[in-house]
């Protein structure tokens, strides 16, 4: 769910993303001052962004690791959402179970949307631009430290 230029809009953007629990959809409001639950969705505070794959992944496979990003509705949220995965993959351990583990689906880390607004306007901030370059290795170790992520998980 990283957010892209869309936060360099001059007027609001609507924003749709299904959540990492089952049948959920979330619906979210993005301006240039950040991103907030649309209506009475829920509390924005308490929304998480989860990432399946560590950052040490992420250039490999870049299409599989955006595809394990989801977005939660609270912290609670994605770690029951690695139980219930956990639990059901063991029922129907053939085939699921193989499958998460061969695709490495697996509970990683989770930042708040205000954490995941900053990465965003970071990390895509020229991306529109003719002369865009994407960061280097030294600049996302640094804007990861920036913004506290610094455990292994975040780690090149």
């Amino acid at each position: 769910m990283l957010l892209g230029p869309h936060g360099s809009s001059p007027s609001p953007v609507s924003l749709s993303a299904k959540s990492g629990t089952v049948d959920g959809e979330m619906n979210f409001i993005v301006t240039k001052n950040g991103i907030q639950l649309r209506d009475n969705e829920g509390e924005t505070e308490k929304c998480v962004v989860h990432f399946s794959a560590p950052l040490k992944t992420w250039w490999t496979d870049v299409r599989f690791a955006c595809g394990t990003i989801h977005v939660f509705g609270s912290q609670t949220q994605a770690a029951e959402w690695v139980s219930t995965r956990k639990i059901f993959d063991l029922f129907q351990f053939l085939l699921i179970y193989l499958k998460c583990e061969r695709y490495g689906f697996r509970y990683g880390e989770a930042m708040n949307l205000e954490t995941m607004w900053k990465l965003s306007k970071a990390w895509y901030e020229n991306k529109a631009s003719h002369d865009y370059d994407r960061l280097d290795a030294q600049e996302v170790t640094d804007l990861f430290r920036e913004l506290g992520l610094v455990s292994e998980f975040w780690s090149r």
